[in-house]
């Protein structure tokens, strides 16, 4: 919380943002390859202050959800999601 009461959302740099997806949503990507990302799409929301780069901790975890599969039991479970309409093979 701030001095004036409001609940601030932590950031990270471009390292920690990469430490924080993999510990907090075991999401493995490497600082290099958000760095690239920035570039040319693909990656979480960031935004600049002062020229560097940061992120939220909503925009993680918002990137994280939307990469990550639903839990399944086993693989067969994930090639059936990924056919159109979801019809068996």
């Amino acid at each position: 919380m701030d001095m004036t009461g409001n609940t601030t959302e932590r950031r990270f740099d471009t390292n920690a943002a990469s430490k924080f997806l993999l510990d907090e949503e075991g999401v493995k990507l490497a600082p290099g390859t958000l760095r690239k990302r920035r570039c040319v799409g693909g990656g979480p929301r960031f935004y600049k202050a002062a020229g560097a780069v940061f992120y939220s901790e909503s925009s993680l975890r918002e990137f994280a959800a939307a990469i990550r599969s639903p839990e399944v039991s086993r693989t067969s479970e994930l090639r059936r999601l990924d056919t159109p309409n979801n019809a068996q093979p």
